[in-house]
Formats: C-alpha cells, sequence, structure tokens
C-alpha cells in the first residue's frame, strides 16, 4: 500500500487507454462507408468523454459515498495504532467498488475476446502500402512537437 503502486497502476490503465483507442480508432473508420468514416470517429469520441464524466460520478457517489471522513484535529490525536487502523478502514471501504469495476472489466474484455469481428477490407492505395502521405513531414512536426496534445 504505497504511492509507487498506485502510480504503476495509474501508469498501467493509462497505457491501455491509449492502446485501446489507437486500435479502436481505426477499425471504426473502416466499419463502414469511407464517406461517414469521420462521424464514427466523432461518436466514438464523444462517448469516450460521456465515459469520463460518468466516471467522475460513480467514483464520487458510489466509492467514495461510504468512506468514513476524520478532521484533521480527530487524525492528529489518534495514536499510530489508531491511525494505522483508519487508514486501514478507508482501503477497505473502497475495495469492494473497485473489485466489482474489475469484474465488469474482464466480462467486457471476455465478450470482446469471443466477438468475431468482420475482416477489414483495405484498399490498394501505394502511398498508403510504403507509408508515404503528402503530410507526412507535417504529421512528424507536429508529434515530435507535441502539439494537439490534450
Amino acid at each position: 500500500m504505497n504511492y509507487t503502486l498506485f502510480l504503476v497502476g495509474l501508469f498501467i490503465i493509462a497505457a491501455g487507454l491509449g492502446c485501446l483507442e489507437t486500435a479502436a480508432n481505426p477499425f471504426v473508420t473502416v466499419l463502414g462507408p469511407e464517406s461517414s468514416g469521420h462521424f464514427r470517429l466523432n461518436l466514438a469520441q464523444t462517448f469516450n468523454s460521456f465515459g469520463a464524466i460518468i466516471a467522475v460520478v460513480f467514483g464520487q457517489s458510489l466509492i467514495l459515498s461510504n468512506v468514513p471522513h476524520q478532521s484533521q484535529d480527530v487524525l492528529d490525536k489518534m495514536s499510530p495504532e489508531q491511525l494505522s487502523a483508519y487508514k486501514h478502514s478507508l482501503v477497505l471501504s473502497v475495495q469492494t467498488p473497485y473489485m466489482i469495476i474489475v469484474a465488469i472489466v474482464l466480462l467486457v474484455a471476455l465478450l470482446i475476446m469471443l466477438t468475431k469481428f468482420p475482416a477489414l477490407q483495405s484498399d490498394n492505395h501505394s502511398d498508403a502500402k510504403q507509408g508515404r502521405s503528402p503530410h507526412r513531414f507535417l504529421a512528424w512536426r507536429v508529434f515530435a512537437t507535441g502539439a494537439g496534445r490534450y
């Protein structure tokens, strides 16, 4: 139960979300007609933003609602054993909601693993095959300067 372990977990979550978005965006754009690919991508990103808002509301109302809060004065008057027991009770109060979240995520992962997705059809563009694009230099410049980060 230390901060480093928390940061490692946060990094793993962020890396997973980054990989998911990187893999899902191209898939979303080619699932239907090319002319409406931008619409599907924007719709998918809308759900991403909506999920970020719902996560905060969910965390506040379901996870943190049962956490017993003590004032700093009360914490200062506690013995080391009492303070340790209080901190342990804080950890236990959020353990069940997180275990439920893990179960839901594993269930969704299992459903995705068992789902047969359609094969993607790729166009035979010679420039795209060779990784050449007229805007490649600009794209690398934007990437290198960190422009476009949110």
